[in-house]
């Protein structure tokens, strides 16, 4: 493998030029295709991977099926233990997501092979590994706060009104992301829920109005997606170019949609669409709730409007 991959995407603090020479000729390039596995739940640990081209999502078992748990993209680790923990199997199962992906593997055999040699690259990676899994400790806890939070907000909120209100800033805080709005459809019509750095009033007014039609046809495309190029631009009024949009679907039904866009570093990651199709399911059953609620008070309010006249 490339010396400069290893000098640009991981902190090697304190390596010699020939330990780094050393460390990347140690790595073996694989080409891969969709659906291959890198590995398997179950199968001994020996290698450290890198991706460099494609995406690998791990997946793990959960009630009988396998559950997509993160997405590796380019100069990503996956495996990092296997460097430490010589004895271990893997937990999950790594997948290829893309047309093709390629991976470099480093043998944890010949790992310690090199680290007799040059000692520093074992401070150096062992320094690497962990401020990565640190970041990705991080990013996790962030996520689960938000799915904790969102599910309170959706069992407790009286309504849709501060089911937005709550959500909207809770999700840009956890995405880092500068625009988020939550949508609720009723009766073919988009409304407003709640929103945060949108174009406020003149982008409720006449965006949602002029695609209703584009909007729900990108949602029934698929649970949940980028929407970028030609297509941001059929939504053109929405005044962005780039967002996530998570259908919130309760069975068959769109009963809602969430807004995600600008993200602070330009783009968002495979994770963060996942993060949002859970989000959004969660805010689905939250807006049936309040549905069923504000069908029951028009009820009720009915019932006593017929009845008074007769007291």
């Amino acid at each position: 493998m490339n010396r400069e991959i290893l000098e640009r995407h991981l902190v090697l603090p304190a390596i010699t030029a020939d330990a780094l020479t050393a460390l990347a000729d140690a790595f073996e390039e694989r080409s891969f295709t969709q659906g291959e596995a890198l590995f398997t739940q179950g199968q001994p640990r020996g290698h450290t991977m890198m991706v460099l081209d494609g995406e690998i999502e791990l997946k793990a078992p959960l009630g009988g099926a396998l559950v997509s748990m993160i997405v590796f993209k380019p100069f990503d680790l996956l495996s990092a233990r296997s460097l430490f923990e010589h004895e271990g199997i893997h937990h999950q199962s790594a997948i290829v997501r893309t047309p093709t992906a390629t991976v470099a593997f480093l043998r944890t055999q010949d790992y310690q092979q090199l680290i007799e040699r040059f000692p520093s690259i074992d401070r150096a990676m062992f320094a690497s590994i962990t401020a990565v899994l640190d970041d990705r400790l991080d990013h996790a806890n962030r996520k689960l706060l938000s799915l904790m939070a969102v599910g309170h907000a959706a069992s407790t909120s009286k309504s849709h009104r501060e089911l937005g209100v709550y959500i909207v800033p809770l999700l840009s805080h956890t995405l880092r992301c500068t625009k988020v709005a939550l949508l609720h459809r009723v009766a073919d019509r988009w409304l407003v829920t709640a929103s945060h750095g949108f174009d406020g009033e003149g982008w409720i007014s006449g965006a949602l109005k002029s695609n209703d039609e584009a909007l729900l046809q990108l949602l029934k495309e698929q649970s949940s997606q980028w929407v970028m190029g030609d297509r941001a631009r059929s939504l053109k009024d929405y005044g962005i170019r780039e967002m996530i949009i998570a259908p919130c679907i309760n069975g068959r039904d769109v009963n809602g949609a969430l807004l995600i866009a600008d993200r602070a570093d330009g783009g968002f990651s495979v994770n963060t669409v996942l993060h949002m199709e859970i989000v959004s399911r969660i805010v689905a059953g939250g807006i049936v709730r309040l549905d069923q609620e504000q069908t029951e008070r028009g009820a009720r309010a009915l019932k006593q409007r017929f009845i008074q006249p007769f007291a």
